[in-house]
């Protein structure tokens, strides 16, 4: 009892925000009405005076982060969200997230360029590496020497689709990836047979459809409606930013350079014991393959960013039920692919 006058002065200071002008109006008048009227007041203020400083495309988002923020601290796990400016992170997170973004997004275009001038230089070894034999080495060559021109196109799409895949724009990144085959189906009749290009209008048309997805995707990431916009500003080569990139890519790597080491392997062994009839057929195995290997990439590729977004915000139950839900349909579709292979391995002919 000898409490309750003190409590009930603390409980009516924490409700009058303690500013002079709403505690001023409860002593005088003690009308909850004029009090809130005040306070509401206050905050207007505060508002009509930072909206003096941000653009007009940046207010909406700062004026929502600040009208939110009552109930942000009345939540119960106390965890303030900046989810208007990038879900799940903090200004300074989202500051380093642009920068690997940019960084990430530069570095492909470099390497794309270094891939182009080694390729180039060493066309015809790497050709004969490749497996070629003398009788297709001519169309080979055609083929690499207009793909390799195309590799800061393929690895800048292939960069740009991730990052927005990761950003949570999956829809826009499939839009890019479905542009990119259309033309690609469209561009090759019309430069094979069309203007009787061969091999190198097939590697034509590859890399014009790899450059139009990657225009669409980089159109986005440098516009407004992005969540991480592209900036040669943010572009930093330094090891800080470099080296957690290279460090996370290196296992991928790893599996998609060994992978492809052994289908040289089988290509080198195949033409020396079975000739150039058992590497078409290798080639339309490998082709059958894909049927399993793309669902499965699909999918796989569609569950990581909401894997690592779950992480983030330490919401591991969903990312474990995420993970079940992954591996239930990976089982689906290898069951399916293998029963088939297996007992009607002639569908494949007629695709």
């Amino acid at each position: 009892a000898f409490f309750n006058p003190l409590y009930e002065k603390l409980k009516m200071y924490y409700v009058t925000g303690g500013m002079p002008e709403p505690v001023l109006m409860w002593t005088e008048a003690r009308d909850v009405a004029a009090m809130q009227e005040a306070l509401s007041g206050i905050i207007s203020a505060y508002e009509r005076d930072f909206a003096k400083h941000p653009s007009i495309s940046e207010f909406p988002k700062i004026s929502m982060i600040w009208k939110s923020v009552p109930s942000q601290l009345a939540r119960e796990n106390k965890k303030f969200i900046y989810k208007v400016v990038k879900e799940g992170a903090r200004a300074r997170e989202y500051e380093d997230a642009a920068i690997m973004a940019s960084t990430g997004f530069f570095m492909a275009i470099i390497t794309g360029v270094v891939i182009t001038i080694a390729g180039l230089v060493f066309l015809e070894p790497l050709a004969r590496f490749l497996g070629s034999t003398p009788t297709i080495l001519p169309y080979t060559k055609d083929y690499l020497r207009i793909i390799l021109m195309g590799a800061p196109f393929i690895m800048s799409s292939f960069v740009l689709n991730n990052q927005l895949r990761f950003q949570g724009s999956a829809s826009y990144a499939m839009v890019g990836i479905v542009s990119g085959a259309i033309v690609n189906v469209i561009l090759d009749p019309i430069f094979i047979f069309g203007f009787n290009m061969g091999v190198r209008g097939a590697a034509l048309a590859t890399i014009l459809s790899q450059a139009v997805s990657a225009t669409w995707i980089l159109r986005f990431l440098t516009g407004k409606k992005t969540t991480l916009r592209l900036k040669v500003s943010n572009m930093k080569l330094r090891k800080e930013w470099y080296l957690p990139s290279l460090a996370l890519g290196l296992a991928p790597f790893i599996m998609q350079s060994t992978e492809s080491l052994i289908s040289v392997c089988f290509n080198s062994s195949i033409l020396k014991y079975g000739g150039e009839i058992a590497v078409g057929s290798m080639t339309i195995l490998s082709s059958v393959m894909q049927f399993a290997l793309m669902p499965l990439q699909g999918v796989t590729q569609g569950a990581q960013p909401i894997i690592s977004y779950n992480y983030g915000a330490e919401n591991f139950d969903r990312v474990k039920k995420t993970f079940k839900i992954l591996v239930t349909i990976d089982l689906c579709i290898t069951i399916t692919a293998c029963l088939l292979t297996q007992f009607i391995p002639g569908v494949f002919d007629y695709i």
